[in-house]
């Protein structure tokens, strides 16, 4: 296991950060990182007219800083454990700069896309859903692009083949579909899930091989 954590190195730090800034939100508050569409659609269009106000800047910071925080337990856990599978397979493929990128970019993408979705909503949205599908996009992509291996993921006792992670990939996207049209929850952020997924297959793309 020792081995397996110091191999996944990058993968861990980034959990790490995402669940101290959940703890840290669970104990003292982050309200200002959670992502409101009203809001930013709102500084996006003062930003447009000239306007860098910390209000305007802080409000734009929390396309990245709604993707760290959690609405409790069960959401961190559900989030962490496919963070995990699919963080480490990017890994393997791209290393741990590209992982980086990824990362955040799928992070604004996913923010992105649940404000287009209802630019003018005043609910919060959080969590890193977004950027776990994100992974999932990056994954797809590559996939596509050239055959891979079957990846071992500790705990899984099997090495786990390409179509396998890839029909997961596939599966959670639909689902967020289904959840646009209205096929599924209400309190699921889809557009963000569609964003992260949208925004992790360009990037893969950007980064052939």
């Amino acid at each position: 296991m020792q081995a397996e954590l110091k191999k996944r190195l990058p993968v861990v730090l980034l959990m790490v950060v995402v669940i101290i800034a959940t703890f840290y939100d669970w104990i003292v508050g982050l309200d200002g990182w959670m992502a409101v569409p009203l809001e930013i659609t709102q500084a996006w269009k003062q930003s447009l007219e000239g306007n860098f106000s910390s209000e305007v800047v802080a409000e734009l910071a929390s396309v990245m800083g709604a993707n760290l925080l959690h609405a409790g337990g069960n959401h961190l856990m559900g989030n962490m454990l496919m963070f995990w599978i699919f963080g480490a397979v990017v890994l393997e493929i791209v290393g741990w700069r590209w992982l980086f990128a990824i990362f955040v970019l799928t992070g604004i993408g996913a923010v992105v896309g649940h404000t287009l979705l209802d630019p003018y909503s005043p609910i919060p949205m959080l969590g890193a859903s977004g950027i776990v599908m994100g992974f999932q996009g990056a994954y797809l992509g590559f996939s596509v692009q050239r055959p891979r291996g079957e990846t071992q993921v500790w705990p899984i006792a099997h090495p786990v083949s390409p179509s396998q992670l890839a029909g997961l990939a596939i599966f959670g996207v639909m689902l967020d579909f289904m959840g646009v049209t209205g096929l599924g929850g209400s309190n699921t952020a889809y557009g963000a899930h569609i964003g992260g997924f949208v925004t992790g297959m360009v990037v893969s793309y950007l980064r052939r091989g």
